[in-house]
Order: C-alpha cells, then structure tokens, then sequence
C-alpha cells in the first residue's frame, strides 16, 4: 500500500513537472510559438487548464487564508477595473492572476519537489550550453541557419541558439526565447525554484555567473548581488584559489583566450555601463519611464491605454515599474505593487538564501512587471509563491540549513 501510494505521488509530482515545462519553456517563447503559428491566448489557457486539474483531482486543495483572499482581491480588482475600463481584458487578466495564485499555494508542496528543480537545473544548463556554442559558433564566422520573423525583428539561429542582437563582435543569445533579457528572466526564476528546493544549490555558483553570457545588465546585478549575499570568507578563498588556478591553466594552454575574454566583457558590460550624457549607456528603461509620466492621464490612469479607442502614440511601455499602470490602469497595478513591497520586505528581513531570491526577483519584475503578461504569468506567479509572497511571509529562512 505504501509502495503504491509512493508510486502514485511519483506520477503525479511527473505530470505537474511536465506541465510546468510547458508553461515555463513554450508560452515565452514567442521564437517557437512563430514557428508552429500558435495563438498566445490558446496555449495559455492549455497550461492553466492542464495546472488546475492536476491541483484539483490529484490533491487536496487546501490553501493559506492569506492566500485564498489574495486570490479572491486580484480577481475582484480585476471586475472591478474591467467596469471602470469597460474592457473585458481586465477581468479575464484579474480572474487568470488570481486562479493562478490559488492552484500555485495548492501545488506549493510539488513546486519544491526534486523533479521539478531537477527540470530547472538541466534546463539552464542545457540554456547556457546552447548560448556559449551559439557564441563560439557566431565569432568563428558561422553563419544562421535560418530566421523566425517575431516583432518586426529576424530570429537568426546560430546553431544552437537564437539571437537578434550582437555587442563587441559577439552575438547575445537568447537561446529559443526572443530576446536576451527573456533568457536572463528564465535563469532567475529557474534560480529561485533551485534555491527553495535545497539540494542542488552549490550549482548556483556555476549557473549564475555564467548567465552573464546573456549580457543583461539585470544579471549583472543580480550576480553581484548573489556574491555579496551569500559571501562566506572561506567558501570565497576556495572559489578565488580554484578561479586562479583555472586562469592560469588556460593561459598557459590558450595564451590568447583572455584577450578574447576581454573583447566579451568589454563590449557586453563595460561599454553599457559607460556614461553618456549623464545616462548609463546600456539604460533603455529611462526614456520609457519619462515617456510614461509624459503621457499620463486621467484615462490612462484609470482605464489604461488598452481601453482606449485612441490611445497616445507611445514608443515602448513595456519594462518599467508603471507599465501595469499604462496598459491597464491602475487597479490592476495595485496587486503588483503590493508584491513589490512585500519583496522589499523580504530583501530586508529574510535570511541567506530567501533573501538572495526575493532581491532577485524584486529586480527582475521592477524592470520586467510580468504579473499579468500571460506568457510569463504562471512561472512568475509560482516563483513568487515559493518565496511566500502570498502567505506574506516577510522575514525568515527558507528552511533552517540556512541559518
């Protein structure tokens, strides 16, 4: 009986794990989903159907109070924007939010299951083992192997991954996404589930810094910020003692590896961290922010620019803190904000790792606020589940191995 009841968890912990491959890998990639031609809309209502019948009918569905009159808010937030707007959009995304809050406190005790951070450990390295070929592969003058048009811009395949952009001579990838940032994005929520899951943490020392390979200046941040949270004095010397010896290995095999190297950091970091006219070069969410307060008013503020029969010409409103308010008002911006605090919360009172992960995603969602974008929605909102956000757990660990 035990062995079946063993067994039985086993598939169901596989399937929620397949599930979730799904909604994590093929709703953000807009490269795979141009290829096939697959509606956004129909793929994601697939994975939240697929979601909810594994948290109904293969557990109990018991959830924290917090939890459930969160859940319940956003959905009512949503009815609510949706009269003031007299858009239906603002319902279906408060009610698609909110469902989606409820079956990920359902399925929280699966989310930190080893299968599903197994499936996010291999899927990064797998992500950075394409990303690093597809470089090597772009440098020593491969040419693509075709495009996928998505957005007005070309895909271009480099062997092992896609990539619409290049700084210094080598190209950013962004592996089967469209553009790098949405790779950086993936590796950090993927971090978050390697994180809560504890076993296989020590790759994080690997995984992080090598996801600087998508030249994202938030993954800049954020790898500075998994060093200074996690420092340890002796750990650290074993980490600069093995570095050294590497690169001196390398030199002596490669003696031109480093120039190489160089080339990289230099085009990819230091010439966009560069000042230009009082502005870090690499900063194109700046403009957005002082176009939106530039365009702000009464009707955007309430209504958003999606219900607008003439909304203003913008250029992109995409990637900024107050791209909620733009699109879709600012009721719907309201759940979003309180998120936000409630990470600050965790990045000033939780410990070790808890923290690390809730200053990491406080960093990503401020310049991507994905809460509601349907293709990002369901990992974003698992993600922040796993930090408690929604059983507002302000401080503590993740677990005491942490203290």
């Amino acid at each position: 009986m035990n062995g079946y009841s063993l067994s039985k968890r086993a598939v169901e912990e596989s399937l929620f794990c397949v599930a979730l491959a799904f909604s994590c890998l093929v709703l953000p990639s807009k490269v795979l989903r141009a290829a096939v031609g697959l509606e956004l809309s129909a793929l994601f209502g697939a994975a939240f159907m697929l979601l909810a019948s594994l948290a109904f009918l293969t557990r109990k569905v018991r959830v924290h109070n917090n939890s459930f009159w969160l859940a319940f808010s956003m959905a009512l937030i949503g009815g609510l924007a949706s009269v003031i707007a007299s858009s239906p959009t603002h319902l279906m995304l408060g009610v698609s939010a909110g469902f989606t809050v409820y079956i990920s406190e359902s399925c929280r005790l699966a989310l930190v299951g080893k299968r599903v951070a197994t499936f996010f450990l291999l899927s990064s390295y797998l992500a950075l083992l394409s990303s690093a070929i597809g470089i090597a592969y772009a440098y020593f003058g491969g040419m693509p192997l075709f495009s996928v048009h998505v957005d007005g811009r070309d895909n271009l395949l480099y062997l092992s991954t896609f990539s619409v952009a290049e700084v210094g001579g080598f190209i950013r990838p962004s592996w089967i996404f469209d553009e790098p940032g949405a790779l950086a994005m993936y590796l950090v929520i993927a971090a978050v589930f390697i994180i809560r899951e504890g076993s296989f943490r020590n790759h994080l020392k690997f995984i992080l810094p090598a996801s600087l390979l998508t030249t994202s200046l938030v993954m800049f941040l954020i790898v500075l910020l998994y060093l200074v949270l996690t420092f340890r004095i002796k750990r650290s010397l074993k980490l600069l003692l093995g570095t050294l010896l590497t690169c001196g290995v390398i030199l002596t095999i490669m003696p031109g590896v480093f120039d190489l190297i160089g080339s990289f950091i230099e085009g990819a970091f230091l010439d966009r961290l560069a000042l230009e006219d009082g502005r870090v070069a690499g900063d194109n969410r700046s403009n957005q922010v002082i176009e939106f307060f530039s365009l702000l008013n009464s009707d955007i503020l309430w209504r958003g620019a999606f219900a607008l029969h003439s909304p203003p010409p913008f250029h992109d409103q995409s990637s900024h803190p107050f791209s909620i308010i733009f699109f879709y008002g600012i009721l719907l911006w309201l759940p979003y904000a309180g998120v936000v605090i409630i990470l600050i919360s965790g990045c000033l009172l939780k410990e070790g790792n808890a923290r690390f992960a809730s200053a990491a995603m406080l960093l990503l969602l401020l310049q991507r606020p994905y809460l509601y974008h349907l293709a990002w929605m369901i990992q974003v909102i698992f993600a922040l589940s796993l930090l408690g956000v929604f059983r507002l757990q302000l401080s503590g660990a993740f677990d005491r191995s942490e203290r």
